[in-house]
């Protein structure tokens, strides 16, 4: 009853800012529930801590060299320009497992090109990230029987570049996953229309899903929590809510969701009360700043019952120059030093970069019971792809 009155008095505030009145209009407000009760659980959480926090910093990207209908030539210099800076940019920071910034490009089948990937594999090598699945198929696999097509070609065409197998003497494959237009499960059926989706990724070999925070009512009623949807074939949305993943606990569901963070940046005006709703996005429009990041970081995603491993996953749409602007400059740099500075002492806070596949496997070791350095858990469950170790046999 508290947690409800608390939701109520801040929509009544949120009711009351123009910036945030389209908030309301919209029904975005749906997750704020689960967002004022989990806030009071982390204070007690927080409290009840010993020991160092190690904090888990993935960016999950969006990864579209096509988007806004560009030429080929200006698609390619876009993926020519992570190739070529982010190798600088990573070098200069280490965490405390001595990694440099880890990124992961979800990459987009509909965009798919050899030669974007043949880049990408190179940064991968190069120990700076890891390529994962990104699906738009809202015009193009309306069924269930389309959509496990369509997936299925995925897997196999990027199977040729060691992307979503596994280096191991008996290689399986696996990915994470990013629906595009955040429609998971027919969550918005202008861009998914199969309600059996997290059924269909699941059994195609899906890991976890990173999609999460969504905007609008496309953002689940759960918030800040990593959770395992279940999915009901005859639904929509079946990842609105589900099971907390459990330390010392076992699988319950059909998918992990693994969300960033979303809350209420009440001084995101220096000048008055003008707050808005923070989803962890990285772009021209929303650069990173201490503030930010020190927001997600609060956010204190975690395992139930290890509230000494906290993930911060923020996201971006990097591929156009305003946002790769951001993310390779002066203001990405600025977010890696404060991270180094405030959540690297190496007595209080412990950073470890990781990609999206490397959080689910530490995740997995808490689900599991263990403890410690998060960083000796990175390869638990899923092995590194093949694309992260060998070049690449085929040729462009």
């Amino acid at each position: 009853m508290t947690t409800i009155l608390i939701a109520i008095a801040v929509l009544v505030v949120l009711a009351a800012t123009p910036a945030l009145a389209g908030v309301i209009r919209n029904k975005s407000y749906i997750w704020l529930p689960s967002y004022v009760r989990r806030s009071v659980r982390r204070a007690v959480s927080v409290r009840k801590q010993h020991g160092p926090v190690h904090v888990m910093f993935c960016v999950t990207d969006h990864f579209e060299p096509k988007f806004g209908g560009v030429s080929a030539e200006q698609a390619l210099a876009r993926v020519q320009r992570w190739a070529d800076e982010y190798p600088r940019l990573a070098k200069e920071f280490v965490d405390a497992d001595g990694r440099h910034p880890r990124y992961t490009w979800f990459y987009p089948y509909h965009e798919f090109e050899p030669e974007h990937l043949l880049k990408l594999n190179a940064l991968c090598r190069a120990g700076f990230g890891e390529v994962e699945m990104h699906l738009h198929h809202g015009n193009c696999a309306r069924t269930s029987a389309e959509l496990e097509k369509l997936v299925q070609r995925c897997l196999a065409e990027y199977s040729q570049f060691g992307v979503f197998v596994t280096a191991e003497r008996k290689p399986r494959q696996t990915f994470g996953f990013i629906h595009g237009m955040w429609a998971l499960d027919n969550a918005d059926e202008r861009y998914c229309g199969v309600n059996d989706e997290i059924s269909i990724l699941a059994r195609a070999g899906c890991y976890a899903d990173f999609g999460l925070p969504a905007p609008a009512e496309l953002q689940a009623r759960q918030a800040n929590c990593i959770f395992y949807a279940t999915d009901d074939p005859r639904k929509p949305k079946s990842h609105d809510s589900g099971a907390e993943v459990q330390a010392d606990g076992r699988e319950s569901g059909d998918l992990m969701m693994i969300p960033g963070p979303i809350g209420i940046d009440w001084r995101a005006s220096l000048t008055r009360l003008r707050p808005r709703v923070d989803m962890g996005e990285i772009s021209g429009a929303l650069p990173p700043s201490p503030r930010r990041v020190d927001l997600w970081v609060r956010t204190w995603i975690h395992v139930s019952g290890q509230p000494n491993w906290v993930f911060v996953k923020a996201f971006a749409h990097g591929a156009p120059e305003e946002s790769a602007d951001v993310l390779l400059g002066p203001a990405a740099r600025a977010m890696h030093e404060h991270l180094q500075k405030h959540c690297n002492d190496g007595r209080r806070f412990k950073l470890h970069y990781v990609t999206a596949r490397e959080a689910y496997n530490i995740i997995k070791a808490a689900e599991s019971g263990k403890c410690g350095s998060p960083g000796l858990y990175r390869d638990y469950i899923v092995k590194p792809y093949a694309n992260t170790r060998v070049p690449p046999t085929m040729s462009i």
